[in-house]
């Protein structure tokens, strides 16, 4: 699992879990990434390709976005506090502490395990 993938995953874990038909924010947000459409303009203005999946979509905004911000971040941690809260409220200090702690857990759960080695 890539990191981007592992980020992903996590993220929909925290956002839905994992639910690909979930709807939020008073029908603002949809999707196991629970996206806005202000949010999917931004990060892939051409829109849904014909024969494409909502999924498919939001998958690929979240790369778009994943590409934008990765270099500014330090951590994923700050990665899922920019998705959630926008780039400018993450900068400013803005946090949502039980969202960024679900996150931190989703993304410890899917850590790739260590093998395991004999001591002699």
């Amino acid at each position: 699992m890539t990191e981007f993938d592992r980020f992903k995953r996590a993220l929909a874990l925290t956002e839905t879990k994992d639910c690909p038909t979930a709807w939020g924010d008073e029908g603002r947000a949809c999707g196991r990434w629970q996206m806005h459409v202000d949010f999917c303009f931004d990060y892939r203005p051409g829109g849904v390709v014909v024969g494409e999946t909502w999924d498919e979509y939001f998958d690929d905004c979240l790369k778009c976005f994943w590409l934008r911000h990765r270099g500014e971040a330090d951590s994923m941690l700050a990665m899922a506090a920019i998705f959630h809260l926008g780039h400018w409220a993450w900068k400013r200090g803005d946090h949502d502490d039980e969202y960024l702690e679900r996150f931190q857990r989703n993304w410890a759960a899917l850590a790739p395990e260590t093998p395991k080695t004999e001591v002699s």
